[in-house]
């Protein structure tokens, strides 16, 4: 069993008058698709969803195993309006945070409850994702998998985020949570991986820190998915990469070409696919540093252990999942015939060990030029 933590909430006896939940989620199937109109207010666009998941996610926020995690610059703001105010500034936009105001009262639950939901779910997220031919259209497939910390595959959904009754975007995220780290749009997709140094650093100078830095993926990566004009990679990776601290790997495809961001300390700087197999893949770790003369691999993965056996632990697991794909990527390039993989081959990959786990969530498989979600499948988590 993987040592990644995931919060569940206690199973309570089930209230006879909770409203029924329109389709039965079963672990291995997609999330459910939901409609939701842009042009209509916060307070009346999540109407479709309240009648699945209302129950649920009120059941989370109010659930006594519910509780604060230190981690979180809510557990410093208090009752301080200034540190809301500079909270909601620098963590969300105003429209995510009115958006989260809609959804507390909607489900009528505490908004800080929800609001520290958000945090939760941005602080931690393990995972594999890149980029690889298809060999049924020859372009770029965008592929990833997904490890939570909150886990909660019940409040996964496939959210349609539409505008004057067209699809603007596509997004897999939790019910409630309105930051995207997965989503495509005609022409461009995304996903990001956080990094395991700076999310699982501990204390107040690691949530003070994602104050000051601002970790603003939360909201580049709202106005990159739903913005009025599809976003081009450079443009992308200029927005993500300005005066953002590397707290996650991101991974952009338009379909045809792909980028991501690597940082050499806090410098970022973009790569793109390899052109020997056209292709990416990023874990949640950065490569290995210069090694000093007279230290081995070997030798600095335990000193690495010795100094925090969990980051170590999880960075192998997320070197492995990397391999495994880079090693499904190269036998295929391998083989006679059109290069690439086709759909059905790409999410068995996804399917197998090492890089589905027993603390994998989600998996989904994108195509970014023409704006679909493919393929996709919510896990229970063990």
């Amino acid at each position: 069993m993987r040592s990644i933590p995931h919060w569940q909430p206690t199973h309570t006896t089930p209230n006879p008058h909770e409203r029924p939940r329109i389709t039965k989620w079963v672990s291995g199937t997609p999330p459910p698709k939901f409609s939701i109109d842009l042009d209509r207010p916060q307070t009346e666009r999540w109407d479709e969803v309240l009648k699945w998941g209302r129950d649920t996610l009120r059941r989370v926020l109010m659930s006594p195993t519910y509780t604060t995690v230190r981690d979180f610059p809510y557990y410093f703001r208090g009752n301080s309006s200034i540190l809301r105010t500079f909270e909601r500034q620098r963590c969300f936009s105003d429209d995510q945070y009115n958006e989260m105001k809609a959804i507390a009262n909607l489900v009528e639950a505490p908004f800080d409850k929800l609001l520290e939901f958000n945090h939760f779910i941005n602080s931690l997220f393990s995972c594999v994702s890149g980029t690889v031919p298809s060999s049924e259209t020859g372009r770029l497939l965008h592929f990833r998998t997904l490890e939570c910390g909150i886990g909660l595959p019940e409040l996964l959904m496939e959210a349609h985020y539409t505008r004057k009754g067209e699809v603007v975007a596509k997004a897999i995220h939790h019910f409630g949570h309105v930051c995207f780290t997965t989503g495509v749009r005609k022409g461009f997709s995304l996903s990001l991986n956080s990094n395991l140094v700076y999310s699982i650093s501990p204390g107040k100078k690691n949530s003070l820190s994602r104050w000051l830095f601002n970790d603003p993926w939360t909201i580049v990566t709202r106005k990159l998915l739903l913005g009025r004009e599809c976003p081009s990679l450079p443009d992308a990776v200029k927005q993500m990469a300005l005066r953002h601290p590397p707290s996650i790997f991101p991974v952009f495809c338009d379909g045809y070409t792909a980028t991501g961001i690597k940082y050499d300390g806090l410098l970022p700087s973009a790569f793109t696919v390899s052109e020997e197999h056209q292709s990416i893949v990023v874990g949640n770790h950065f490569d290995l540093p210069q090694l000093p003369p007279g230290i081995s691999v070997t030798q600095f993965e335990e000193m690495l252990f010795k100094a925090n056996k969990f980051l170590a632990t999880e960075r192998a697991e997320s070197q492995k999942r990397v391999n495994a794909i880079e090693q499904y990527i190269l036998r295929t390039f391998q083989r006679p015939g059109p290069t690439g993989v086709t759909v059905k081959e790409l999410s068995t990959w996804l399917t197998r060990t090492p890089v589905k786990n027993s603390a994998t969530l989600m998996a989904c498989i994108m195509d970014p030029a023409e704006g679909n979600i493919l393929w996709s499948a919510a896990y229970q988590v063990s």
